[in-house]
């Protein structure tokens, strides 16, 4: 029997940034669009909340990769900050 699993209550993140910077956002959104439509997967609304979103989780899940993942506790914590000192220290030594 599947455990039933309520969505997520959603957050909004706001972002002060330039003109420019939009319209980089909005090229890479583009980007994305034209990846979707050549492997036939258009079927998501793709926009810049989407690509962001993305690549924010994918950068999350990548810095924390290395040490086990997301921290779940205050002892996993301190694990993970004795490790970056750790790490910091041998590199300042060189």
């Amino acid at each position: 029997m599947t455990q039933y699993v309520p969505p997520e209550k959603p957050w909004m993140l706001r972002l002060r940034s330039t003109v420019s910077f939009k319209a980089k956002l909005e090229a890479w959104v583009r980007l994305w669009r034209a990846h979707a439509k050549a492997r036939g997967d258009a079927t998501k609304p793709i926009d810049i909340s989407y690509v962001v979103r993305n690549h924010i989780e994918e950068g999350i899940s990548a810095a924390f990769d290395e040490y086990g993942g997301i921290p779940k506790d205050e002892e996993a914590w301190k694990a993970v900050e004795a490790a970056i000192a750790k790490g910091v220290k041998s590199s300042q030594s060189r």
